[in-house]
């Protein structure tokens, strides 16, 4: 098994670092190898590590861009987060990244960028696939569109999801007004 990150280093090489990395690794012994790889593994998780406290304040930051309503900033700090995570499969860091995503929907549908909504909640939803905020805000960008029939749809999702939640109720019965006149 490879280290975490060590196939994007390998990309990056020419085929002179490779066939000299090869010849170096000839000339190791079993032992040397191993302490090579767990440095590598070492690394890795650093790294790993590094980015991901790196993202959680990028989050923060955004959050208190969007606090301030500057939401076109909001999103840049949230697409960090997205791009700085996108090779990391650990739990924690797909929870922070949906966040951030969920979060780039809402500035999105502030800034009437409803397409770009819609695809971040659909992104979303392909890797949580009952993401009330999800539904809720890919809902809102479609009614925004004029899409009321899929907006009502998300929103129905939505409000199956969290029967009680007055505000997504309040959605879908505003967007099926909207359907009837």
């Amino acid at each position: 098994m490879m280290p975490p990150g060590a196939a994007e280093q390998m990309k990056n090489m020419s085929a002179e670092d490779m066939k000299r990395a090869a010849e170096e690794m000839k000339n190791l012994s079993p032992e040397q190898l191993k302490a090579q790889y767990e440095q590598a593994q070492s690394h890795a998780k650093a790294t790993a590590n590094y980015k991901y406290s790196a993202s959680e304040q990028l989050k923060k930051d955004g959050n208190a861009l969007v606090g301030a309503q500057k939401y076109t900033d909001a999103i840049e700090k949230y697409m960090r987060v997205k791009n700085n995570l996108a090779e990391d499969d650990s739990r924690d860091a797909k929870t922070l990244r949906v966040s951030c995503m969920l979060n780039m929907a809402l500035c999105f549908n502030k800034t009437k960028r409803h397409n770009s909504a819609i695809s971040e909640c659909s992104e979303v939803l392909t890797l949580e696939p009952r993401s009330l905020k999800a539904y809720f805000r890919r809902g809102q960008a479609y009614v925004a569109k004029g899409e009321l029939e899929s907006g009502v749809k998300d929103l129905k999702r939505a409000a199956k999801l969290s029967p009680s939640d007055e505000i997504v109720a309040g959605e879908l019965k505003a967007a099926i007004e909207d359907m009837k006149s």
